[in-house]
């Protein structure tokens, strides 16, 4: 993926999320299982992948940032 979508926080809506699309956002499993209609149209990472994502993304370093996207190529999963 080119550029992933925004990490949500927990009660953060995937609807109108970050630059105005309808639709996006990373969160964990545990809580897309909490009410998957609520989140849907999310990426989800179970929930151990998803901290670790969480800590990539945040970084200010670029071969941390690059791990994020490469981390979530390959953990996250489609909930659209």
């Amino acid at each position: 993926m080119e550029e992933e979508p925004k990490t949500l926080e927990e009660g953060e809506s995937t609807y109108q999320n970050g630059g105005g699309g309808m639709c996006g956002g990373v969160i964990s499993k545990s809580l897309f299982d909490s009410d998957p209609w609520a989140y849907m149209m999310a990426y989800y990472m179970e929930d151990d992948k998803f901290l670790i994502y969480k800590k990539l993304k945040a970084s200010e370093s670029k071969a941390d940032k690059k791990k994020a996207v490469e981390w979530f190529d390959k953990y996250a999963r489609s909930a659209i």
